[in-house]
């Protein structure tokens, strides 16, 4: 898994930067929603099966959606939560942050208290079950 910052630099994580957030089955379509609180920059980095996707989600110019498309196979969504403490800004560094799984999906602190798990939040929405083509 290529776990280097939304920047592309090999930043240090935490055993809570990453979280598995669904198994979506084969032949099924999903979306990915971004939220939170902060008013910092804050990015998801999406991994499909432990490979890291080109577009991040998040705030500011992130687009709050990853559209999963259909699959012949089974699709294992992780996501690796990062911010900076500040608005946007290329001189600050990205921080790791720390995440946790609650009901509705996936939440992120940045910080550094656990008291912020709203900082940064994902959910996924199912939006085709298993639907097997003609022939299979």
């Amino acid at each position: 898994m290529d776990l280097r910052d939304p920047g592309g630099s090999n930043t240090p994580i935490n055993n809570l930067t990453v979280q598995y957030l669904d198994i979506l089955d084969p032949y099924s379509t999903a979306v990915i929603w971004a939220g939170g609180n902060s008013t910092w920059e804050q990015a998801l980095v999406v991994y499909v099966n432990d490979i890291r996707q080109a577009e991040q989600i998040g705030n500011y110019d992130r687009p709050n959606s990853f559209s999963l498309g259909e699959r012949t196979f089974a699709q294992e969504i992780a996501l690796a939560g990062w911010h900076k403490e500040s608005p946007p800004d290329g001189g600050q560094p990205w921080i790791a942050s720390r995440g946790q799984l609650i009901q509705d999906g996936a939440h992120w602190d940045d910080t550094g208290t656990g008291e912020g798990f709203g900082s940064l939040t994902a959910n996924i929405q199912v939006l085709s079950g298993t639907v097997h083509p003609i022939g299979h």
